[in-house]
């Protein structure tokens, strides 16, 4: 075999142009290297600032709800504050590259807003890049924002068929003492909260249980409101037995034990045996109660028919549930319709993110 030997020249110019073709795909690789090292820098900075603004959003708009009369909703800690612990707790660098988020509340419709940005330590709000800089692009702008709401609702689902008395709820056991309270169904001989015995009422005690109207088959689904409007009547379910299919509730072992457990109850204001009609004396088989409001009461005890449990604070033959009521964001899932009126009652609000 002969070998083609190529002229002095030709092989000079094939050597130029390969190393044309180096440069060229040089830049080329640095340019994929870049995308791939910066960017995932970036995506993953981005996630940690989402995080952060998503958590700082979150308890601004919580601590607003429970402190809605103060000036700027900082009782308890600043919005400043907490958006800068949360966005600072969620960076998986130096919390000193971590600067004061950017925070908007809205009152009047119970919205924060909290846009969270990244520092370096030459003090540039911006994510210095590695290979990307080659290229002369040093940095890059990166940012989140997240919003959220709070508020009371007017709608929304109980995993109890409970209704509560309005003269029983204490908004002030809310505090850090809370009151803790028997709100009785039968039995006794001390007067309630509205003036009678509940064994000598036509409608029992404190508190009455519902007829479910699930979706679950111990649920109820209540809507607060105006008397005038239909939605907010509940009928009553009859008998100091618990109603069909809710004895899980209070059997332990059962996943849905509400023992120690904060649960969202309706609270009622009046009685009518023709909805929306109110009828103060209203009894029998046809009583429906009027849902005013939504009430937080965590349970510590309770004694009905077959079901027994917490600390024995029941004389004769009493019977009814015992705790304290308190306040607590409920899960957004289940609520709907807010208000941010600072004149709405009930201790139970909602938190959640709208963006």
């Amino acid at each position: 075999m002969r070998w083609m030997i190529l002229p002095h020249d030709e092989r000079e110019r094939d050597r130029g142009a390969v190393a044309v073709m180096v440069a060229i795909l040089a830049v080329v690789l640095l340019g994929v290297g870049a995308i791939a090292v910066d960017m995932g820098r970036i995506y993953s900075k981005r996630a940690e600032l989402q995080n952060g603004a998503d958590a700082a959003a979150l308890a601004i708009a919580d601590n607003c709800k429970r402190n809605a009369a103060t000036t700027g909703c900082n009782t308890g800690g600043t919005p400043t504050s907490l958006a800068l612990k949360y966005a600072q707790d969620n960076s998986l660098t130096s919390t000193a590259n971590v600067p004061t988020p950017i925070i908007t509340i809205n009152g009047t419709s119970g919205t924060v807003t909290v846009t969270a940005t990244v520092k370096e330590p030459n003090g540039n709000n911006s994510l210095s890049l590695l290979l990307a800089n080659a290229l002369g692009i040093s940095s890059a702008q990166v940012g989140a924002t997240a919003t959220a709401k709070w508020g009371v609702p007017a709608s929304g689902q109980s995993i109890l068929p409970l209704a509560i008395d309005s003269c029983e709820l204490d908004l002030n056991s809310s505090s850090a003492t809370p009151v803790k309270q028997k709100i009785l169904t039968q039995g006794g001989g001390t007067p309630d909260c509205n003036g009678k015995n509940p064994s000598n009422q036509t409608v029992p005690g404190g508190f009455a249980w519902l007829s479910p109207t699930g979706p679950g088959p111990c649920q109820v689904t209540a809507t607060a409101g105006p008397e005038s409007v239909l939605s907010t009547w509940m009928k009553t379910s009859n008998g100091a037995a618990i109603p069909l299919g809710c004895g899980g509730l209070f059997t332990a072992g059962n996943p849905n034990y509400v023992l120690d457990q904060t649960v969202a109850i309706p609270v009622y204001d009046d009685l009518s045996s023709s909805p929306p009609t109110p009828n103060p004396s209203a009894n029998g088989n046809n009583t429906w109660y009027h849902v005013a409001k939504w009430a937080g009461f965590h349970l510590l005890g309770w004694k009905f028919p077959g079901y027994s449990a917490g600390p024995n604070v029941w004389t004769g033959s009493e019977k009814g549930i015992y705790g304290y009521f308190v306040g607590f964001s409920a899960d957004p899932s289940l609520f709907s319709n807010f208000t941010t009126d600072p004149n709405a009652t009930g201790n139970l609000y909602v938190v959640e993110l709208t963006r």
